[in-house]
């Protein structure tokens, strides 16, 4: 296998190539497919090209566990798995799959990380304030199964662990009933995952504001940055969310309403610690409204129900602003639904010589890593912004997910995957990291094909396990499009 390729190079000598046949073999763990779909239109070649790339790299990361690619580390990364899980459970029936990785994850809570090799550049864990096996009992690690470093750390970051709790509720969100034995099986874990990063909160603000990653590979060089005590922040308000949906499904009710109340405190002080009341428009530094304006930072909000009423039309505005041109100051204009047709472009980033970015291309873009990635089309398509979702994922110039498969910056033209990064000098050109939103949005939104489940903003949000499908494409979609087809399964049937 070439080094980041998914070619492969064969040397033969003395051989009579007019009688040699070559045949190549696509290996991975076989889940049955559950949703197609096929476009035609104006809008149909960009959206169907990245809908069949996100399911080619969904289906490389198949070998009995989630990898994060196929040609070089080939590991259960957490936060991969976490964030492609309900993309992946959408299209393929994974229910089987995941359960297989959640005992994997329990398992590796339980042997916990003082059990761990002496290498030279790893070891057990420790921990200056007293004794390791207590502190961090029922933490994970950040790959499963884990062996050492220096792949990933045990415990793991905190974003990466929180994927624990993120497919456990992702397989209650698309298998119902038939997840509710596996939910038991593993409630006792999940809890004490959650009483480990209760152990992490910070006792001033009730929030987790440690130990992420942040907001991984965002574009290159970062105008508004997205801190990590925030990312911290969500995905601990996330799981605690989660949790209270998981306690009510097994008939847990004193669980159920204890973490409704911790959820709706998180929620306020998220709002409380965060938002940055640059409300006064051309406001740039921070720009509205949460930590530096980041689009990634707005959407967390969004996508928690944070926001306040009375700033949710500012902070999709200020979204949107954002996404016409990175640079944008916070809007005067809160007609967010009708942004400008012809927005001016967003100057060209200084290269950099260790990614080497391409100048910035006029039109919409995500200003965003993998966690902003998976969360903004949901928030759009909430909001009624599905128009700007396509108008996303229509783009082709840099940075953008049409980018990736165009090449245009001297990888392969005509791509069939995406990749790690948002230009051709990234390590893999097959990693499902960035398309853990992508392809719920143009199924749902676009093809009308969507789950019954409402985005997550409050506690109850959970479908119904595939047993019942909204046909309800956006109108958006339907304006450009002449037809469509396709077919949603479930693991019911």
């Amino acid at each position: 296998m070439l080094p980041d390729s998914k070619h492969s190079r064969l040397t033969l000598e003395d051989v009579d190539l007019l009688n040699v046949s070559l045949v190549a073999h696509r290996a991975n763990s076989d889940l049955r497919p559950l949703t197609t779909l096929s476009l035609k239109g104006e809008v149909s070649h960009t959206l169907q090209q990245i809908y069949n790339a996100t399911l080619a790299s969904h289906v490389s990361q198949l070998w009995s566990i989630p990898t994060d690619c196929p040609q070089r580390e080939k590991r259960g990364w957490m936060g991969d798995a976490g964030i492609s899980s309900s993309s992946l459970q959408t299209f393929y029936d994974a229910m089987s799959f995941h359960a297989n990785f959640l005992r994997l994850i329990a398992d590796n809570q339980h042997k916990g990380c003082t059990d761990q090799p002496h290498t030279t550049i790893y070891g057990p864990c420790t921990h200056p304030g007293g004794d390791p096996a207590s502190f961090f009992n029922g933490s994970v690690p950040d790959v499963v199964p884990f062996a050492t470093g220096p792949y990933g750390g045990n415990p793991g970051t905190t974003d990466w662990q929180a994927s624990f709790v993120t497919i456990a509720r992702n397989s209650l969100l698309h298998y119902g009933d038939l997840a509710i034995p596996l939910l038991r099986e593993l409630f006792d874990d999940l809890v004490r995952f959650m009483t480990y990063l209760e152990r992490l909160v910070d006792k001033e603000t009730g929030l987790l504001l440690q130990g992420a990653r942040g907001d991984w590979i965002p574009v290159s060089p970062v105008v508004y940055a997205t801190p990590t005590d925030e990312v911290a922040a969500f995905f601990h308000t996330l799981c605690v969310g989660y949790m209270a949906e998981i306690s009510e499904a097994i008939g847990d009710q004193a669980s159920a309403a204890k973490y409704k109340i911790r959820y709706q405190a998180n929620v306020a002080a998220y709002h409380a610690k965060f938002f940055n009341n640059a409300t006064s428009p051309g406001s740039n530094s921070p720009r509205c409204c949460y930590s530096a304006g980041s689009q990634t930072s707005n959407v967390f909000a969004l996508q928690l129900g944070a926001v306040p009423d009375r700033f949710l039309n500012l902070t999709l505005a200020t979204l949107v602003a954002s996404i016409y041109n990175r640079t944008a100051g916070t809007p005067a204009n809160l007609n967010w639904d009708q942004p400008s047709p012809s927005p001016s472009p967003s100057p060209s980033p200084s290269p950099s010589p260790s990614w080497g970015e391409p100048s910035w291309g006029p039109g919409a873009h995500m200003d965003v890593g993998i966690f902003g990635t998976t969360w903004i089309f949901e928030v759009l398509h909430a909001h009624g912004l599905d128009s700007v979702g396509i108008a996303i994922l229509e783009e082709r110039s840099y940075p953008s997910l049409g980018y990736m498969l165009d090449g245009a910056d001297g990888a392969e033209a005509n791509g069939t995957t995406l990749w790690e990064g948002w230009t051709a000098g990234t390590e893999s050109r097959n990693h499902i990291m960035f398309g853990g939103g992508v392809n719920l949005f143009i199924a749902g939104a676009v093809g009308g094909l969507a789950g019954e489940s409402k985005p997550f903003a409050a506690t109850g949000a959970v479908g119904t396990g595939g047993r019942r499908v909204l046909v309800q494409p956006a109108g958006a979609g339907m304006g450009r499009l002449t037809s469509a087809g396709g077919s949603r399964g479930s693991a019911v049937g």
